[in-house]
């Protein structure tokens, strides 16, 4: 077992898709499923499940990417620190953001890094709760997440409001409507849920627009993130609530529409650092944001 096997356990466990980690990583599909298999094979625990449909951490590879975020980010400051001694313009910065919080990341990551070009800035897609474990291995530096932040440890910065849509597939009877849509006409529509555990402050959000609507839906389906949430929708499975945040992301989505609610809700997007990091890059960033969000708020 190498750092190499980490990183590829990384890969596949961000993306819960070995076809999108193998392109994330250039690399063929065959070859990165061989080195998963030979991690499980060194270690004698099963670190996926999975099935033509998804795959899924088990517990055994949920402990371990936590602790595969430490290795990489100990062997990276090993690195760096060696590089800094022939090397003095390899300043870094690591940044994981969630999906709902990309298109906020986005807007302010290319003004930084045009800005300060010299910066080797590394992103990761990343929940919120592994977001907040990945500042404690230090995997992370900062965080693009949803709000509200669970452990006080950790200094937030609020930087949007997102209010929620209804994604549909394009022959929905629904997409015809002009106005807002009522969520009681969608009662047999199958609702595609993403877990508690994966984003706390999404799903809270998603089910206090049922409370405000009086509405519970008689059928759920589960999934992990928005790609699986969209593709599940595009196949006509569901249909589900979103962050208008997301719909910029699948505009070009001919299969998927967007449809305002008539009574909706906000979540809340921050960024998220500890205070006591060592890396002088992270007050440089977190005071670059400030400027940046305050005057889009502005504008």
């Amino acid at each position: 077992m190498d750092i190499r096997h980490m990183k590829y356990f990384i890969a596949v466990a961000e993306e819960l898709s070995f076809s999108k980690a193998a392109k994330k990583l250039n690399m063929s599909q065959p070859p990165l499923s061989k080195q998963i298999k030979d991690l499980e094979d060194v270690l004698n625990q099963k670190l996926f499940k999975r099935d033509n449909k998804k795959v899924e951490l088990t517990e055994a590879g949920a402990n371990l990417l936590f602790q595969s975020y430490k290795i990489v980010k100990d062997v990276e400051e090993i690195e760096r620190y060696f590089n800094n001694l022939s090397d003095n313009n390899s300043a870094k910065l690591s940044i994981g953001f969630s999906e709902t919080v990309l298109k906020d990341m986005v807007s302010v990551v290319k003004l930084y890094n045009k800005q300060y070009d010299d910066i080797d800035i590394s992103i990761h897609k990343l929940s919120s709760p592994e977001q907040i474990i990945s500042l404690e291995n230090e995997f992370i530096d900062v965080g693009f997440i949803c709000n509200p932040v669970v452990n006080a440890k950790y200094e937030t910065l609020e930087i949007n409001s997102h209010t929620y849509d209804l994604a549909v597939p394009h022959d929905h009877f629904i997409t015809s409507r002009n106005s807002p849509v009522s969520l009681n006409e969608l009662k047999d529509d199958n609702f595609i849920i993403t877990p508690r555990s994966v984003s706390p402050a999404y799903y809270d959000a998603a089910f206090s627009v049922f409370h405000t609507n009086n509405f519970f839906p008689k059928n759920t389906i589960t999934a992990y993130n928005t790609s699986a949430i969209i593709a599940l929708i595009k196949a006509g499975l569901g249909i589900s609530l979103l962050p208008s945040s997301i719909k910029a992301l699948f505009a070009n989505q001919d299969s998927v529409v967007f449809k305002e609610i008539g009574k909706t809700s906000e979540i809340d997007t921050a960024i998220v650092w500890d205070e006591h990091n060592s890396n002088p890059e992270v007050k440089k960033f977190i005071k670059f944001s400030k400027n940046f969000f305050q005057k889009s708020l502005k504008d």
